[in-house]
């Protein structure tokens, strides 16, 4: 099994319903959310595994059902949609993310950013706000300061006070996050 990175608290939760169904009686076999009603009876000896709960809805009404005491109800969608949005922080290659897509079920990792991957209108602005401050630095911009950097320019050459500048700039536009 391949569980998400940075899904501690939802780890623990499965694991503990696993735990409680393993304490009834229930087994691998078993569809991991059964029918209600097969799981209010005893479980017997040789019995067929139980199979998923059959009622449309049901996953949409579990989550429903969990979410009841919460500030807003969460939906399956809620999940996937958190799951991406967290793919989308952290994966930091196209091979990465594909595997985050695969995960979550999608055949291409499209599908993920097509249906999960959703920017509001608050954040697109704040995005188009931070992409106007810092202009990103050309090639020999970057090699400029990477010589700055390396302490490979001479120091008060025109080169030197150019690295120094682009260096400073971008230290303020990093201080700003």
């Amino acid at each position: 099994m391949n569980w998400f990175p940075s899904t501690d608290a939802f780890q623990t939760l499965l694991l503990t319903w696993l735990t409680d169904m393993n304490r009834i009686g229930l087994g691998p076999e078993d569809a991991l959310f059964p029918d209600l009603a097969d799981l209010q009876r005893a479980p017997e000896p040789d019995r067929p595994p139980l199979r998923p709960m059959q009622i449309a809805r049901a996953a949409t009404e579990a989550f429903s059902l969990a979410s009841k005491h919460a500030t807003e109800p969460y939906s399956p969608h809620s999940v996937r949609h958190t799951l991406a949005q967290l793919g989308d922080r952290i994966c930091r290659d196209s091979e990465e993310r594909k595997a985050w897509s695969l995960n979550l079920g999608h055949s291409t990792d499209e599908n993920t950013w097509t249906y999960y991957g959703k920017v509001p209108d608050v954040r697109r602005s704040e995005i188009f706000e931070l992409l106007e401050n810092e202009h990103p630095a050309s090639s020999p911009e970057i090699e400029l300061m990477l010589a700055y950097h390396e302490h490979s320019l001479i120091l008060g050459t025109p080169e030197f006070k150019q690295a120094e500048k682009l260096v400073e700039q971008r230290r303020k536009v990093f201080r700003k996050k």
